[in-house]
């Protein structure tokens, strides 16, 4: 088992309210190395908190987080650099993973020296060439690109560290069809050489369904399986 979640629940206080708005209410699933794994839902149901909470962004109120074995301290500075290197995450707008004012060169390598890893020589050249672009990248700026070559990009961003887990927060819903799939193509590709796992989130249910080899939908901070919910639909038409 490589990612393993129980029992996680997060709140957040409603803007200039003493309320609190549940999100999660005790997640729990599992993600198998090479498996990939979908979350679909509405907007504001908690796919994105979710996301957060799994790469260490954000601490859940409640539940567990195991990776590869090991329990993720939920209050701890060590948790966010061993789940950071492990737990990489693409997000639907690529521009928010690369600085601007830097070489796209520059935003590749930044994992490693996050991380404390070493450059190897011919590294980058190798992650370009997984996800189909050119070395000559490397001497641009993100405005520079269009958003299938960004979106790629932050792909190889994401792998160069070597993770066990990759969060796909709607990493095509910017892109036109055929980009999309090319994206898709190319995420299939990389997992079946590597065996990496993926959790996908989006908003589009058959994506989710093609892509996944178990989906959920994401309801009032609660996981359903997508196949359940389309058998209970089924018999409330018979």
């Amino acid at each position: 088992m490589v990612l393993k979640t129980t029992n996680l629940h997060k709140q957040f206080r409603c803007r200039g309210r003493k309320n609190w708005i549940s999100v999660l209410c005790g997640v729990g699933f599992s993600l198998k190395r090479g498996e990939t794994v979908g979350v679909v839902g509405e907007s504001g149901v908690g796919k994105t908190t979710l996301a957060l909470i799994l790469c260490g962004l954000i601490q859940p109120d409640r539940g567990e987080v195991w990776l590869k074995g090991w329990q993720v301290p939920t209050r701890s500075r060590s948790r966010s650099q061993r789940i950071h290197r492990r737990v990489q995450i693409v997000w639907q707008h690529p521009e928010t993973a690369f600085n601007p004012r830097w070489k796209l060169g520059r935003s590749l390598k930044e994992p490693l020296h996050i991380n404390g890893l070493p450059l190897a020589k011919g590294l980058l050249e190798e992650q370009l060439d997984r996800v189909d672009l050119s070395p000559d990248v490397l001497d641009r700026r993100p405005p520079q690109l269009s958003g299938g070559e960004l979106q790629r990009l932050a792909l190889a961003r994401a792998l160069i560290s070597d993770p066990a887990v990759i969060i796909l927060d709607e990493p095509t819903s910017m892109l036109d069809a055929l980009t999309q799939a090319r994206i898709i193509s190319m995420l299939r590709e990389i997992q079946q050489k590597t065996g990496i796992a993926y959790l996908f989130i989006s908003h589009d249910r058959e994506l989710v369904r093609i892509f996944s080899n178990r989906a959920y939908r994401l309801h009032e901070g609660k996981l359903k399986h997508l196949d359940h919910e389309d058998e209970h639909r089924a018999e409330e038409w018979v």
